[in-house]
Formats: structure tokens, C-alpha cells, sequence
């Protein structure tokens, strides 16, 4: 009896759901993928691998971009700045050294290299994209990146 209501319920339900656009990327990535970001506006979306390339895709058709980056190091998470062609990419190596990289995928071309002391727990950017703000494991204090030319600022120590 229960198997007959619920095969009824579907039938009476989903026909009100609506069906929604799939795009399904068939990548040519030969590891996990282990980060995605989306670029809503420019129809763009960016995956990053445990091997470290960061790979860019047409949104509207599935069609792969340019392999943007190779790295020496997992992918760990992609941030992508608002209103621009760059994105921060988060990497770990295998000894375990976080790096934050920014990348102009327009330019395919890496803008700079800032590596961590500690193990990096969260990364946020700013809204207009000139900083991006982190905190690591070994060190209870959110630190400040101007991206615009790399220097890093502490913002907020823990105090005892």
C-alpha cells in the first residue's frame, strides 16, 4: 500500500516542478576536481584540480577554455574577484605550505604568489576585490592581503 501512494504522489507532484537548464562539463581533468568558482556575468566557470591546474569553461555551452594555470599543488578552493578577470586560488603543497595565488585568467598570467606560515582555515575578498582577508590554524589573528600589490597586513590579534 505504501509503495502505491508514493509512486501516486510523484505522479501528482512532478508534473509542477519545473525543469531546469543542465550544462554538464565533461572535463579533460585527469585528477579530482577540488574547487569550482562561478563568473555568473561573464558565463565563465573555473575548476580547479588536486593536481593543480585551473582549467576555465563556457557556462552557456560546456566548451572547455584554456588550461589557465599548472601548479605544483592541490587546489584547494578558487575565489573569483567581482567585476574583473582574476581569481585567488588557494594551494597546498605536499609540505603542507599553503599559498594564496592570483591569477589574471584574462591575461592568463599569474599577478602574484603570497605563501602562508600555517595552514590557511578561511579566505574572504572584499567587494570591490583589492583585499582578501585570511586566518590560519596556527595563529589566532585575520590577516589582510592588498591585492593590488601583495603586502600583507595583520588586522586583529588575540590578545592574553
Amino acid at each position: 500500500m505504501r509503495v502505491a501512494l508514493l509512486v501516486i504522489a510523484l505522479v501528482v507532484v512532478a508534473p509542477r516542478a519545473r525543469a531546469q537548464a543542465l550544462v554538464q562539463l565533461r572535463t579533460s581533468h585527469g585528477d579530482p576536481i577540488s574547487a569550482l568558482a562561478v563568473y555568473a556575468e561573464r558565463e565563465i566557470v573555473l575548476s580547479g584540480d588536486t593536481a593543480g591546474n585551473v582549467i576555465a569553461w563556457n557556462l552557456a555551452t560546456g566548451a572547455k577554455g584554456p588550461t589557465l594555470a599548472r601548479h605544483d599543488a592541490r587546489v584547494l578552493g578558487i575565489v573569483p574577484l567581482a567585476r574583473t578577470d582574476r581569481a585567488l586560488i588557494h594551494l597546498v603543497n605536499d609540505e603542507a605550505v599553503h599559498q594564496l595565488v592570483l591569477w589574471d585568467w584574462g591575461d592568463r598570467r599569474r599577478v602574484f604568489t603570497h605563501s602562508a606560515v600555517g595552514a590557511i582555515l578561511s579566505v574572504a575578498v572584499s567587494e570591490n576585490g583589492r583585499f582578501v582577508s585570511y586566518s590560519v590554524r596556527a595563529d589566532p589573528s585575520v590577516r589582510f592581503l592588498d591585492l593590488s600589490g601583495g603586502d600583507r597586513r595583520t588586522l586583529v590579534r588575540a590578545t592574553q
